[in-house]
């Protein structure tokens, strides 16, 4: 999580243009150290903080001060992650305990959250450029962070995965509670309640930063969030099904059929002309980012079958639940199950 974090703060301090971006992280990165080197210095037009200041939820505060902070704060849960697992072995190491992960997760959203501009750069013209500050639309904020928290979850979400070894150790140590529904149910709480936290954490830095929502209120960012959290509880517990089946290397097999799965679903679709605004619903059923773009006009005119598309995302999450009890049944029980 932190070589992600790390790669994140590298792809947000790319340039527009000279200098500059959307992403206040730029200063984040290490190599801004060779900023301080004396030496002529060339302003850029998209360069609107301070010098060494950084501007965390529209307030500036010394880079120093961040850069503090941040080397703290990742400190610390380095060695959390050290201290959990000096005294183990290796064979049940496990570097966050789920709550940890979680809210290590939910603490790079924030920071991405709280270091955001706000502000998109339209720049026209031959050099020297005329740059012009735009306000970024509510929509297009909704689904940058989404899209964002979704790698973070990814990540964790394979971070939570249990192989089958794990959970005849599990049914061990704790018997039948370990291969109940509550169990089957793993690791889809964990996963919808943080894309949860996010979702209202985004729309309410939507609601104190953005003043013109245009085509979008909070209804739809709502819809969009509950999408989002229902795609990674359903496509994780079809993740830790697959991971309990027997196979030479079963989570590799259940990625590349995931993968094939949307290749298929994405080109039947482009074929029976599904790709209008009018199917999005539809669509959405299978493949829940068609939800990411949904507008007050949509949401108005087709609220019921949105409504619907979240019912049978519901419903495909238990099926795979269902699947996953019938695993840990076998594995409580190899006698029978056989």
């Amino acid at each position: 999580m932190i070589l992600f974090f790390l790669i994140l703060v590298g792809m947000s301090s790319i340039p527009f243009a000279e200098d500059g971006s959307i992403f206040g992280m730029r200063q984040l990165t290490p190599f801004f150290a060779y900023d301080l080197i004396p030496g002529p210095q060339v302003c850029s037009p998209l360069e609107t903080l301070p010098p060494l200041q950084d501007s965390f939820l529209g307030t500036f505060v010394p880079h120093f001060l961040v850069l503090i902070v941040l080397y703290v704060t990742l400190s610390a849960f380095l060695l959390l992650a050290v201290a959990r697992n000096v005294k183990r072995d290796p064979s049940v190491y496990e570097v966050y305990s789920p709550g940890q992960g979680l809210a290590f997760v939910l603490y790079l959203n924030a920071l991405v959250l709280g270091f955001f501009r706000w502000m998109i750069p339209n720049i026209t013209g031959p050099p020297p450029y005329h740059v012009e500050f735009k306000p970024l639309a509510a929509s297009t904020a909704e689904v940058t962070f989404l899209a964002i928290g979704l790698w973070l979850f990814a990540i964790f979400g394979l971070a939570l995965l249990r192989n089958r070894e794990q959970v005849r150790r599990r049914i061990r140590q704790h018997g039948a509670a370990a291969s109940g529904w509550w169990a089957a149910m793993w690791p889809s709480p964990y996963l919808f309640a943080g894309a949860l936290v996010s979702g209202a954490a985004i729309l309410a830095m939507i609601r104190y930063k953005v003043e013109e929502y245009g085509n979008w209120n909070m209804p739809v960012g709502m819809v969009e969030a509950g999408f989002f959290a229902l795609w990674l509880a359903r496509d994780f517990e079809y993740l830790q099904w697959m991971n309990l089946r027997k196979g030479r290397r079963p989570l590799v097999a259940g990625l590349l059929y995931l993968i094939i799965f949307y290749v298929c679903v994405s080109a039947s679709m482009v074929g029976f002309d599904l790709y209008k605004p009018a199917t999005a619903p539809y669509r959405a059923i299978l493949v829940p980012s068609a939800a990411f773009g949904l507008d007050a006009f949509n949401w108005t005119a087709a609220g019921k079958l949105w409504m619907g598309a979240l019912l049978f995302l519901v419903m495909e999450t238990f099926v795979f639940v269902w699947l996953q009890r019938r695993e840990l049944g076998k594995l409580a029980n190899p006698v029978a199950g056989n």
